[in-house]
């Protein structure tokens, strides 16, 4: 039977939020002021700015923020101090810090620099990389030894590192034998504009070096089409690397061409390709993959071992064979915020509940039950009886709930909202919740449940530890129309509201970068699907 999703979308769109009032004249003023700085008429906007000001308006603080914004490059010290200072408690402060540390980096004031950076809380790696460029402009040579890190562990770099790579190059502290295991890293993760970056920095690159790496990257079953040996070192990962890819899709054709691509592999190349081949064996679901990292495990361990990717895909090969003392040393070989994940923790319990040893278990299950996660779900409903004391239900009082709308931050959540800024107005909502205790999380879930911002209000509810609201962090919306859909497409209503909550958190206007739209996430194919 196929599902009329489109009669459904079409009913829940009927529901709407509740009307935008009509906009007054200051309302007129922060909107131009919000056009003035999209078109960066500084003059202009600080007239509005100054205007808005006067009248106490209450978003005036990002008017002056737009304003700051579009003149950095004449800013002083002290207007940036004066700023800050002012308008410290919202939430594109440090957003401000980390451009003025831009800018005095552009200007090579390295101390004034580091007197703001020791104040800046957020986690900008193009910062981080300025700070360290600063380091090396006051000839501290371990920064370049701590850019190492980021190195291999960033996914994506700003330009502002590239100064740093390129100190790093100069003083040997980056080998070329870094860049070639980055750009294998790079290919292996499909992070294929890095590897590129990574790519230029190679020595010796030909042009149709360059035209081999943007064809195999852009269509690895190039390599089963046209086989040839692969000759350059750069020519072996790039085959390397399609044959893992096409692994996955096509094994029968993928081992026609092996022997071929085989043969010109050093011992350490080898074993890398068999380290792919195993984890493209454990995506297939092949009963093969279990053996194929066993063996990689007892032939010549020391030359490479396995990186993450591939244990985490072996400790999966090891789950589907029942393997459970392959499964418990899978997860401790990973790195230790890899274990931490509570996926591999809930699996490690498992494993040592299969092995009997139940104290090994249940101190991981204990902790990791009262997380609310879906593996916490599951630890609960494997301690049983053990854990099952109800979670303590909390309804906010109509004064907590008073004082959360008293709030300037969620007031200018709310305007922000009304004046069509979604954006800035979740920034103003997740700035503001940071640091609240349970009740006051809950006050301000049920403000947003008010405002018609069950998704907000999901999330808000979530971040609970001790006290919890299910109405709040469960809601059941439309559910005339829910229950009416279900019942004619014999669906259980439970699935409904389940898949609904994962996919959108309710949000009637939810859309995704695939296209896929509305509370499901229904794709437009799907949606023309009609019983």
């Amino acid at each position: 039977m196929r599902i009329s999703w489109l009669a459904y979308i079409v009913v829940l769109c009927c529901f709407s939020l509740p009307s935008v009032a009509s906009l007054d004249k200051s309302d007129d003023s922060f909107l131009r002021a919000r056009t003035l700085y999209q078109q960066r008429q500084l003059n202009e906007l600080k007239q509005v700015a100054d205007k808005l000001e006067s009248e106490q308006y209450l978003l005036t603080p990002y008017v002056r923020y737009w304003q700051l914004l579009l003149n950095l490059n004449e800013t002083q010290d002290a207007d940036f101090e004066s700023f800050s200072q002012k308008y410290s408690d919202l939430p594109f402060a440090e957003k401000v810090k980390g451009e003025w540390l831009k800018q005095l980096a552009k200007r090579q004031q390295w101390d004034k620099f580091f007197q703001v950076y020791q104040r800046y809380s957020n986690e900008d790696i193009a910062v981080l990389c300025l700070a360290l460029n600063g380091r090396i402009a006051q000839n501290d040579s371990l920064a370049m030894v701590e850019g190492r890190e980021i190195w291999f562990d960033q996914v994506d770099w700003p330009s502002t590192c590239y100064p740093l790579f390129d100190a790093m190059q100069q003083n040997q502290v980056l080998s070329q034998e870094d860049i070639w295991k980055k750009l294998r890293s790079t290919l292996r993760e499909q992070q294929l504009s890095t590897a590129k970056m990574v790519l230029s920095r190679l020595p010796a690159i030909s042009a149709s070096q360059q035209k081999k790496f943007e064809r195999y990257t852009q269509s690895p079953q190039e390599v089963i089409k046209n086989p040839s040996k692969p000759e350059t070192r750069l020519e072996r990962e790039l085959a390397i690397y399609a044959v893992g890819r096409m692994a996955k899709r096509d094994w029968p054709q993928t081992q026609k061409i092996l022997p071929k691509i085989q043969s010109a592999l050093d011992a350490e190349e080898q074993r890398y390709l068999d380290m792919r081949l195993a984890v493209a064996a454990a995506f297939r679901l092949d009963d093969a993959a279990f053996s194929m990292f066993e063996k990689l495990e007892t032939s010549a361990p020391e030359m490479l071992k396995l990186d993450d990717q591939a244990l985490a895909w072996k400790a999966r090969a090891a789950l589907r064979v029942k393997q459970w003392d392959s499964l418990i040393v899978s997860i401790r070989e990973m790195p230790k915020k890899m274990q931490e994940e509570a996926v591999w923790r809930y699996w490690l319990a498992r494993a040592y509940k299969e092995k009997r040893e139940t104290a090994k278990a249940n101190a991981i299950l204990v902790p990791l039950a009262k997380e609310r996660n879906f593996y916490g779900v599951l630890a609960e409903e494997e301690m049983g009886d053990v854990m099952r004391a109800p979670a303590q239900q909390y309804t906010p009082t109509e004064v907590e709930i008073d004082n959360a709308k008293s709030q300037p931050a969620f007031q200018r959540a709310i305007e922000l909202e009304r004046l069509g800024l979604r954006w800035e107005s979740r920034a103003e909502w997740s700035y503001a919740i940071k640091g609240m205790n349970d009740k006051q999380l809950l006050a301000a879930a049920e403000l947003a449940t008010r405002q018609g911002w069950l998704d907000v209000a999901i999330n808000t509810a979530d971040k609970t530890q001790q006290l919890h609201n299910d109405s709040l962090r469960y809601p059941l919306p439309y559910r005339e129309v829910v229950e009416n859909f279900s019942r004619n497409q014999q669906l259980d209503a439970a699935w409904v509201y389940g898949l609904s909550r994962q996919e959108s958190r309710f949000n009637l206007n939810a859309r995704s970068g695939v296209g896929a739209s509305g509370m499901m996430q229904v794709m437009p194919s799907h949606s023309k699907m009609d019983s």
